[in-house]
């Protein structure tokens, strides 16, 4: 019964452990760097990120998700290499038009997105780095195509410890400032592209440009850059017209809001790697959507899981960890975590627009997002500040959520498991909502409880039975298995 879900969850896991050990580091990082960089910093920072996110989607093209979908449907080796030498020879060439073009608008882009034209290299290296990052997705997709998500994990581990490591030096030991973040990614993305161009050159060696299959990524993947960019506007509009009302110092401090909160993110976007190719190369079964429901509630319950922990632990150990100045940042951190909670949804439900080819009805629902998230902010900052923002931001993950449900269950049909869902979530609100109503003046309690409390949101769905009885005797069966397996081992070591 569970062998979909070890199959899936050995590739979640190989994805996710590598998210997780970067994020807690970055995270135990921040006291570092909230003590060398000032909350205006933080602000400017925050913002050249959001330029980045908004380019990246446009000068990938989709193509990371066309060549994942492409590759099963191409039956020989030459197929692959063709597709392959057609993708990299498309990138290449956009993206540098693009950074061509970006060149003379920078000092003005600049200063339109920040208010000061102090940060011009900064964002020119941050455009330079979405492009050199795009040589990458090429073998990486090979990998995940092929389920090497040990590999994929390894990649991206050192990768960022490589990035952790060269901002320190050029952040704290240099004193580069927010300059110094971005070339220190830069220099580890050049590092990571050299030490793939072996395989990146195996998978393009004698493949021969093709008009059809660059046509049949493109249809694919096209309707991805208008979703990339409205999806980003959903997630990312809130800061900037935060900077509009508010000054960089508030925005710095929503930020450290942001970032704890993102913690979550690793949870869809380690599913999402490991789910995709999982779910094309299922697509033969005839109880492929009774499946995918299944896998959804079990994902669903994880996540319900993990967003817990974040609501309710994250507040009290930025009070611990955190100078004064970014105190406020716990504040926004539960209403953030609800509706990164409510997006990572879609990273299930869109498995049907991809299964039944439907992409091009993507950007319908990230529109839809994104005007709620920028009606939502425009309407509550001004009134609220920062809380404004984060709620701003919800009503736009809200209604994206509701409206890409909607048209992925007219696409491809799903049954998902409605009862067990609800039992997820409502567990997961009583526990966030007992967190807060025994709040006290200590951050040590107040962390303490927390975790008490998160620790027993999986106790509390095993008693509410939201395993089936046939679910329970595996996990007993497995249980047993297990305790058999360490007795063999302890009397094999005597």
């Amino acid at each position: 019964m569970f062998d979909n879900v070890r199959r899936v969850s050995r590739q979640l896991i190989a994805y996710g452990t590598a998210d997780v050990s970067v994020l807690a580091i970055n995270f135990f990082l921040l006291p570092i760097y909230t003590r060398v960089l000032s909350p205006a910093e933080y602000g400017a920072l925050t913002l050249l990120l959001v330029f980045e996110a908004f380019l990246k989607p446009v000068l990938r093209c989709g193509l990371d998700g066309a060549y994942l979908r492409q590759y099963f449907d191409e039956t020989s080796d030459a197929g692959r290499r063709s597709l392959a030498a057609t993708i990299l020879a498309f990138v290449v060439v956009s993206n540098g038009a693009a950074l061509a073009m970006l060149w003379p608008a920078a000092p003005r882009m600049t200063r339109l997105l920040l208010g000061t034209g102090d940060y011009v290299a900064a964002l020119w290296l941050v455009a330079v780095n979405a492009a050199l990052a795009n040589l990458m997705f090429l073998p990486t997709g090979l990998f995940r195509a092929q389920e090497r998500a040990s590999l994929v994990g390894t990649i991206s581990l050192l990768r960022s410890l490589a990035t952790i490591a060269a901002r320190l030096i050029l952040v704290v030991g240099f004193r580069k400032g927010v300059y110094g973040l971005v070339l220190a990614d830069v220099l580890v993305t050049l590092i990571v592209v050299a030490a793939l161009s072996p395989t990146l050159w195996r998978m393009v060696s004698g493949g021969t440009w093709s008009r059809n299959r660059l046509g049949a990524v493109l249809r694919f993947g096209s309707p991805q850059v208008p979703a990339g960019v409205l999806g980003q506007t959903m997630a990312m509009t809130d800061r900037y017209v935060l900077a509009l009302y508010l000054s960089l110092q508030d925005v710095g401090v929503y930020s450290i809001g942001i970032t704890t909160a993102s913690i979550l993110k690793l949870l869809p976007v380690a599913f999402a790697s490991a789910w995709m190719p999982f779910a094309f190369s299922s697509l033969g079964r005839a109880d492929a959507p009774v499946m995918f429901a299944r896998q959804a509630s079990y994902a669903f319950a994880v996540m319900c899981f993990g967003a817990v922990g974040a609501a309710v632990c994250a507040g009290p150990v930025v009070e611990l960890v955190l100078p004064h100045a970014y105190h406020q940042a716990p504040a926004v951190i539960p209403v953030l975590v609800l509706g990164i909670t409510i997006q990572a949804t879609t990273s299930f439900v869109i498995t049907s627009l991809h299964v039944a080819r439907r992409t091009s009805r993507i950007p319908l629902a990230a529109a839809i997002g994104a005007l709620g998230s920028l009606l939502g902010s425009l309407v509550l900052i001004p009134r609220f500040g920062v809380m404004g923002a984060a709620f701003g931001v919800l009503c736009g993950q809200v209604t994206f959520a509701a409206s890409t449900a909607w048209l992925a269950q007219r696409s491809y049909p799903i049954p998902y498991e409605v009862g067990r869902l609800a039992k997820a979530a409502i567990t997961a609100l009583v526990l966030v909502g007992l967190a807060f109503a025994l709040r006290t003046g200590s951050p040590s309690i107040n962390l303490l409880a927390a975790v008490l409390l998160a620790m027993s949101y999986p106790i509390l769905l095993w008693m509410w039975r939201f395993l089936s009885p046939s679910e329970m005797a595996s996990v007993h069966q497995a249980v047993q298995l297990v305790t058999l397996r360490l007795r063999r081992s302890r009397q094999t070591h005597r």
